[in-house]
């Protein structure tokens, strides 16, 4: 797998809740292999149904989602489930995935790291 190797592709995805209840209208996106990315919006606006997709919990109604073969997308929720309180932030991050993902432990630091130079009041 290159450094700029396409490991999630949506090609014109869409999804509706019933007949009146549009979340995603013809989407089209890539993420490259080690990309970091932020999927913003409104309540609403589809961002959770993304993720339901990548990882299998809902359908398109039509076009292609391609995630590339050996590639694992791993959810951590907004609000932390009453079940997981008490877990570490290890534990909960890698609960997220099905096997070992390496180098989980040094990422989570690095991100905590960079969060805490850019809001150090928090």
């Amino acid at each position: 797998m290159s450094k700029n190797e396409v490991i999630i592709r949506f090609e014109d995805v869409s999804f509706k809740f019933g007949e009146e209840k549009t979340i995603l209208d013809d989407v089209s996106f890539s993420v490259r292999k080690n990309s970091k990315i932020t999927i913003m919006g409104q309540n609403g606006a589809g961002k959770s149904t993304i993720f339901k997709m990548m990882t299998g919990k809902l359908k398109p109604q039509s076009g292609q989602i391609h995630i590339a073969l050996g590639a694992t997308v791993g959810i951590a929720e907004q609000m932390v489930p009453v079940d997981k309180l008490e877990m570490t932030i290890l534990d909960y991050f890698k609960s997220a995935f099905s096997e070992n993902i390496y180098g989980i432990e040094r990422n989570i630091k690095r991100s905590i790291k960079c969060c805490q130079s850019k809001y150090p009041n928090r």
